[in-house]
């Protein structure tokens, strides 16, 4: 049989039609891979997010009573007894830093500058708002180390340790028991930053006199955090 053009039209349409088919196959399923992606990382994030509501839960059970409070924070606790509030700007040692490519040129620190240094959950977004509007209405700039989106983590860390060194002083959320959040605060205490610890408990009245103190804010709600950490901001000293 001999081809006529009306043959090899409907072949090129064939041919035309076939491509097109496979090309919307391929995207379609390009697609739904993409699709199937994010379903499974936003799943993956809302299943990491209630497994840490569950962990910070069980962990504020486990250190309801004060004396089991005391013997969990006893490290960080001991080193807050200190009651001088004085700024320093001095750091003794740089190959820490050197090896997360922060020079010592980079160790600046920014008038009005505070970081604050807390898990990165939900449940504590109004307690850092309270310590944001606390700073502010003392005059600084209080910084969550999550607000700026880091591609990796060790730029994370980079980007952090960055704002430890930057701020005049910072301020630490104990709540949680997060372990980022305590390895920060030792950052910050081996270069000698000021560091003022918050910490929730229902019945402050019962703590040991000890425990109490101008770099140790012990509050039982947000009012009563506003409160004292104005109190503090307005007593520190800039050495």
């Amino acid at each position: 049989m001999e081809f006529t053009e009306i043959h090899i039209v409907v072949l090129f349409l064939v041919i035309f039609l076939f491509t097109i088919l496979c090309l919307i196959y391929y995207y379609i399923r390009k697609l739904e891979s993409k699709i199937e992606v994010y379903n499974r990382d936003n799943l993956l994030k809302y299943q990491r997010s209630r497994l840490e509501d569950k962990v910070y839960d069980a962990t504020d059970k486990l250190v309801l009573d004060n004396q089991h409070f005391a013997d969990a924070n006893h490290l960080l606790l001991d080193a807050s007894k200190n009651n001088e509030l004085k700024s320093k700007r001095e750091v003794p040692n740089y190959s820490y830093f050197n090896d997360l490519g922060i020079l010592e040129n980079d160790f600046k620190v920014e008038d009005k500058f505070v970081t604050c240094l807390m898990p990165f959950n939900s449940k504590y977004n109004t307690l850092y708002d309270t310590i944001k509007h606390g700073c502010k209405f003392n005059g600084f700039t209080c910084i969550r180390t999550d607000e700026e989106k880091i591609e990796s983590n060790s730029n994370l860390r980079k980007y952090i340790v960055m704002k430890i060194i930057q701020a005049q002083f910072v301020i630490a959320v104990l709540d949680g028991r997060n372990p980022n959040v305590l390895y920060e605060v030792g950052i910050a205490h081996a270069i000698g930053k000021l560091v003022i610890l918050l910490v929730k408990r229902e019945k402050t009245n019962e703590l040991p006199e000890n425990l109490k103190g101008n770099r140790l804010l012990i509050y039982k709600n947000e009012d009563d955090l506003f409160d004292q950490l104005s109190s503090t901001l307005s007593s520190i000293e800039y050495a």
